[in-house]
């Protein structure tokens, strides 16, 4: 039974740096904080810090805030060979905030993460610490979580507040848990995916300075924003209570148990029912075909409409506007967490708050900006995923488009007798992996989206199917869905079936549980996502690639962000123009045909940038 030691006396403390000098190899550690809000080092801060070493048989938990604690941790540290823990970029930030600086003291390779050993040993997995120790470990640390967090709900303690001995022993088993991960996943891993391995390790350091640099907001404008919006929700909400003649909330509320509920699928559509337009579900399409449906200026056109406004009013202000005035700093800037493999195949992720989704439309990119006498210069890859695909799957209409510099959405769209936003729409989606269906329903939505809701009663009555068919008859996307399927199942037909992304990393087939087989463990491979996996996943080894190099061509500290297939970078006014030309021809890639090309621009507001 491994031991958790609460280290209160120097003999403790010895005691712990024994073990270390005697198994130098591995030190994991893990830290428990106040907040998350550790990326700026003003902010949120540790309260305890917890070590373990092999055999994995015992963790010691230090009070972060004893000086004396601190000092010693620091020389344990320096007898460590190598060191890991779990999203240990976050772990990285509270250590230097407290003076140890570990990034100086270890070399880039002799630093892990069992969050990307777990995605590479199998990414289809949770990367939960407590979920990979129950899975792989039988070690139920969860039911531990649990039970605190129930008591901080009970006696309304913060991760600030709560005493430490509520915190000892869940703190101390994440070290013996993650440590044997580590001696799980990275033997397993090493002998097929050192190269992702060392890829995920000179790309650490570089995120992290874009996390501690962080990036600056415009404060003024997001407030202003957030009133707008507020306002415009009021004004749906309010729409719809004078429609019903009842009162209307977000979400159940026991105080107002009449009140219509517009989380409630079931209560909106009984609603819709009442005005004599049955609905088949509650998702945004839906309604904007029934807009399109129903009689303009009817009580169900306003219905929808104002349900629309509401749910976009309420995902800008709840995924953007709120959480940047929540979390940045009294300088006006924002840290937020980069997740190196955040998704499934490989690609960036970001938390506390989200950067990584901020759509092009209504304003949010405005909204982030240079320091005075700087600019954002943002490098993108132009249509970076349609040219692997055209590259991967050997399309030679494709190809001749890119490389004859035509408009591919314009060349589906005549082939197929559409306008360009409808080809472009089918391009995506085929190379996705959907539908017609779903085609169908994105093709709404986005003409909606583009203030175009007069082609949506035409775009209803086209034969989408025969779209469909008649593009995939032209283009190769099936082909490369055979094709990475053929290799996958030569490796076999279960967890031994992978295909190879550019980087290295293996892409698994997604597991469907088979219904009906009376046990919960059995589960079918779906195969036909594995071309796009392949797309992804390589689009995200070469952006970390580029992301490398540019950082070893000088400019680790001025990388602000990276957002889908762009890269914004800042600098002196003065130095927009030349840093453009040089990172273009850094993430340029022309062993692909067609080559992978970029394009950019600078300004001092990122939605201005290009």
């Amino acid at each position: 039974m491994a031991e958790v030691i609460f280290v209160d006396t120097i003999k403790k403390a010895e005691e712990a740096h024994a073990a270390i000098v005697n198994s130098p190899g591995l030190l994991y550690w893990d830290t428990e904080t106040s907040g998350l809000l550790v990326r700026s080092g003003t902010q949120d801060k540790a309260r305890l810090i917890q070590v373990s070493v092999r055999p994995w048989d015992a963790a010691w938990v230090f009070d972060a805030r004893t000086p004396e604690w601190r000092d010693r941790l620091s020389m344990m540290f320096a007898e460590a060979q190598t060191i890991c823990a779990h999203n240990t970029k976050f772990d990285l930030h509270v250590m230097e905030t407290y003076g140890i600086d570990l990034q100086a003291m270890f070399e880039v390779g002799t630093i892990f993460d069992t969050v990307w050993l777990a995605h590479l040993y199998d990414e289809r997995t949770s990367r939960r610490l407590k979920d990979l120790g129950t899975k792989y470990l039988r070690i139920d640390a969860a039911d531990e979580q649990r039970k605190l967090k129930k008591l901080m709900k009970d006696t309304g303690w913060t991760w600030d507040t709560v005493p430490l001995r509520h915190l000892v022993e869940y703190g101390g088993m994440d070290t013996i848990i993650g440590g044997q991960l580590f001696d799980l996943f990275y033997p397993a891993v090493a002998p097929y995916a050192g190269e992702a391995i060392l890829r995920e390790q000179k790309l650490m350091p570089i995120v992290y300075r874009m996390e501690r640099n962080g990036i600056k907001l415009d404060m003024d404008g997001v407030r202003r924003m957030e009133s707008e919006e507020e306002a415009k929700l009021a004004q749906a909400l309010d729409t719809l209570e004078h429609i019903w003649d009842t009162a209307v909330v977000p979400k159940a509320d026991p105080a107002q148990k009449e009140a219509l509920n517009l989380a409630s699928g079931v209560q909106l559509m009984a609603a819709f029912r009442k005005l004599g337009h049955p609905l088949a579900d509650t998702k945004a399409v839906t309604f904007h075909k029934l807009k399109a449906e129903a009689e303009d200026g009817s009580d169900a056109w306003k219905a929808a409409d104002a349900l629309l406004t509401y749910k976009k009013c309420a995902k800008t202000l709840s995924t953007y506007l709120r959480p940047w005035l929540r979390d940045a700093t009294e300088s006006g800037r924002i840290h937020p967490s980069f997740n190196t493999m955040g998704t499934i195949t490989g690609r960036f992720s970001s938390s506390d708050p989200n950067f990584q989704n901020i759509t092009k439309h209504g304003g949010l990119r405005d909204l982030i900006v240079a320091e005075e006498g700087n600019t954002l210069v943002v490098a993108d890859y132009e249509q970076m995923e349609l040219r692997q695909f055209a590259h991967y799957a050997d399309d030679e209409r494709m190809r001749a488009a890119f490389l004859s510099g035509d408009d591919l959405y314009q060349q589906v769209s005549d082939l197929l007798g559409v306008d360009r936003d409808i080809g472009k729409m089918i391009t995506l989606a085929s190379q996705y992996g959907a539908g017609w269906v779903t085609t169908k329903a994105q093709a709404i939505v986005f003409a909606f989206k583009l203030e175009q809701e007069d082609k949506v009663p035409e775009l209803m009555r086209m034969d989408w199917k025969a779209l469909m068919e008649r593009f995939h008859a032209n283009y190769r996307v099936r082909h490369l869905q055979w094709l990475t399927e053929a290799q996958a199942q030569r490796r076999g037909n279960y967890g031994e079936a992978y295909i190879r992304t550019v980087g290295g990393r293996r892409m698994r087939p997604k597991l469907l549980r088979k219904k009906n087989t009376g046990r919960p463990d059995i589960y079918m491979p779906i195969f036909k996502d594995l071309g796009n996996s392949l797309i992804q996943g390589s689009c995200a080894d070469i952006m970390k690639d580029s992301m490398i190099a540019i950082a070893e061509a000088g400019y680790t500290e001025a990388m602000r962000l990276t957002v889908h297939d762009e890269i914004v970078i800042e600098v002196p006014l003065l130095e927009a123009g030349p840093t453009l030309e040089e990172v273009s021809k850094l993430m340029e890639r022309k062993e692909y045909v067609p080559p992978l090309t970029v394009s950019g621009g600078w300004a001092a507001r990122y939605g201005d940038a290009k």
